[in-house]
């Protein structure tokens, strides 16, 4: 009886450590940047999270903290691009972000506008585009002089009322304007009577409606709108901006304010597309070129087949004033397949980078750990559409042997010390 005790506790310190090892990354999701620029810096909201390599980084977030909101990238020679985080990665899920950088104005025609302001770390907006933060007290913003002129800045900071203006006039070439800003600290806006909360919606757009579901609001002034809300009610899931001349704006309420807390809901409007004439097959035509690492992969947009990559990439083009394609895929034997969303459409004449990293299928069907392939080089141990975000370690079957050969001997002593 000893013996067979002595059995079971040996099988439980071998068997524990796999137990433990499948529960890590159990409140763990995955974001995946997208940007075809090497060496970008990347942040969500405030943090810093690393640098783009092989067109990708990939962000672990915990899916119990609160939520980020905003994701920027940066590279030398490019302007900044910020988006909305407006969904949030499931338990074990991933989500993919795609960043598009703009070349910045070199050369001649183009004037610099100077910000100095009070608070380093305040973003700043012209007619609503992030232009960058300020940083020791200034920040330089680049801007062609013979190009549409901005009319108004906004500066945004945590803790300030936001700063609104007009832009006195666009830089000549080679000119640089100074526009001065004082950001004055915000008194936090309180819930009067009951149990209440209060949203802090902060939008550089004067004048943007806002609806949570489909209760309206207000109207931003200043740059922002307080909402009270009962903390005790059916609580709202979506925040809703629409503004003149700006894309509407939707995201999913990720965070509920407690009784006199305030929560802040960023929000960044884009610009309408300006508008085209129809044209008929042979019109404006822009591109995507699709890198992967499987050679000889077939590529798909929306289900329609566009071609073959060869020697890495395949390039696809698509007239930009018909209907937008939504989803890419690429495929081929051996390979787990890869689906991805289109989320930025080229303009005429525009290249837009898309990055399909697939994984080698061992010959049980499961992505290999560290598949290559002919064609680019895979870094990354996991496919760019896979659902595991948070690798976990898992204990091998043959690694119970072990344990059933112990048990079998040590019970085998035991039954021949009773036989004695």
């Amino acid at each position: 009886m000893r013996a067979t005790l002595l059995a079971l506790g040996l099988i439980l310190a071998l068997v524990a450590p796999c137990w433990a090892a499948t529960s890590v990354g159990v409140s763990t999701g995955t974001f995946v940047v997208h940007c075809p620029v090497e060496g970008a810096s990347v942040w969500f909201d405030k943090d810093y999270k690393g640098q783009i390599a092989n067109g990708v980084l990939v962000v672990p977030v915990f899916i119990t903290a609160t939520p980020y909101q905003t994701f920027r990238v940066e590279a030398d020679g490019f302007d900044p691009f910020l988006g909305m985080i407006v969904e949030y990665p499931p338990s074990g899920g991933t989500v993919h972000l795609q960043a598009i950088l703009t070349p910045s104005p070199v050369g001649g025609g183009t004037g610099t506008i100077q910000f100095t302001a009070n608070v380093d770390g305040a973003s700043v907006f012209l007619d609503g585009d992030y232009r960058g933060e300020i940083q020791n007290g200034q920040l330089l913003v680049t801007v062609y002089s013979t190009g549409t002129p901005y009319r108004n800045y906004t500066l945004l900071a945590p803790d300030f009322r936001p700063a609104v203006g007009p832009v006195p006039r666009m830089p000549l070439a080679g000119e640089n304007i100074e526009i001065a800003v004082n950001l004055t600290p915000r008194e936090a806006p309180t819930a009067i009577g009951g149990d209440r909360g209060v949203f802090l919606v902060l939008c550089p757009v004067d004048g943007a409606e806002v609806w949570f579901d489909d209760d309206h609001k207000g109207v931003i002034e200043n740059g922002e709108l307080a909402v009270p809300v009962y903390v005790t009610g059916t609580p709202y899931k979506t925040i809703r901006v629409n503004a003149t001349g700006m894309s509407p704006y939707s995201a999913p309420i990720m965070q509920y304010p407690a009784r006199d807390q305030v929560v802040t809901l960023n929000v960044v409007l884009e610009p309408v597309p300006a508008t085209t004439e129809p044209v008929v097959i042979g019109g404006d035509i822009g591109y995507f070129l699709v890198r992967s690492n499987a050679e000889g992969g077939q590529v798909s947009f929306d289900g329609d087949v566009k071609g073959n990559i060869t020697d890495g990439v395949l390039n696809v083009s698509v007239y930009v004033t018909g209907t937008p394609y939504r989803t890419w895929s690429v495929s081929k034997d051996g390979f787990a397949p890869f689906n991805g969303t289109i989320i930025v459409y080229p303009a005429k004449g525009e290249t837009i980078d898309l990055q399909a990293v697939l994984s080698v299928l061992t010959m049980s069907g499961t992505p290999a750990a560290n598949a290559t392939a002919t064609g680019l080089e895979t870094t990354t141990t996991h496919a760019a559409n896979e659902t595991t975000a948070a690798p976990t370690t898992t204990q091998s079957p043959l690694s119970l042997l072990p344990a059933a050969g112990a048990f079998l001997v040590l019970t085998g002593l035991g039954l021949a010390g009773r036989r004695r």
